[in-house]
């Protein structure tokens, strides 16, 4: 009898410890994700580029997403290039237009 209620004790400890790093792993991927995007434009804007602070920036699980426009092909591939040297990151989805582009009516 006593056997039976340690084990079931021990299943219930099991159980919630499971659940607890459960939660705490997601909490703490959130908020390693925010702080790897945070990184990632804190190196952007220190290099000097121009457009950071309009570019979109979001990380999910080591992978970053940067999406905007640069204002010229070599300020896009010193982004990628800083992106993907950043601390943390396993892959880098740059997404960035060059150029300013204006959205206008295609003629009639």
């Amino acid at each position: 009898m006593k056997t039976a209620r340690a084990v079931a004790d021990l299943a219930a400890g099991l159980a919630l410890v499971g659940v607890l790093f459960g939660c705490a792993t997601a909490a703490g991927r959130d908020r390693s994700d925010a702080r790897l995007a945070a990184d990632v434009r804190g190196r952007l804007a220190a290099a000097g580029l121009k457009n950071v602070a309009a570019w979109d920036i979001a990380a999910r699980d080591g992978k970053v997403y940067v999406v905007g426009t640069a204002g010229s092909q070599m300020e896009e591939m010193r982004a990628e290039s800083i992106v993907r040297q950043t601390p943390g990151v396993r892959r880098a989805y740059p997404m960035l237009l060059v150029g300013p582009y204006v959205w206008t009516e295609p003629p009639r």
